[in-house]
């Protein structure tokens, strides 16, 4: 097996390993399997996905959620997960910047 890029770190008492994730999980995040999208989500429309986070930290959704994190100890676990999948989160800013110029542009066709 190859190896991934990872990094350990610690919030708190909780401590953390990052992984790179694989091919075949980024393609799972982006066929949308889960078909959820959840609070990290929204608070970070432009970051990598809550799935994501997950899969990489080796722990489910649910159990990121039940640590119950404000908004600014989620952001620095998303760095530390962005840091390992700098590919990934790049692809994810790209589609986010494709995706809002679709819709502004599918909005200035509407009759207003």
């Amino acid at each position: 097996m190859t190896e991934r890029k990872t990094k350990a770190f610690k919030i708190g008492n909780d401590e953390f390993i990052a992984q790179e994730l694989t091919v075949s999980q980024v393609q799972q995040i982006l066929d949308g399997e889960t078909g959820q999208i959840d609070m990290v989500d929204l608070l970070f429309p432009d970051r990598i996905p809550a799935e994501a986070v997950a899969l990489s930290l080796g722990i489910t959704r649910k159990e990121l959620a039940d640590k119950d994190y404000p908004p600014s100890v989620l952001e620095k676990i998303l760095t530390e997960v962005e840091l390992v999948n700098p590919i990934f989160a790049g692809l994810i800013q790209r589609l986010a910047t494709i995706g809002r110029a679709a819709m502004m542009k599918s909005a200035g066709r509407q009759p207003g």
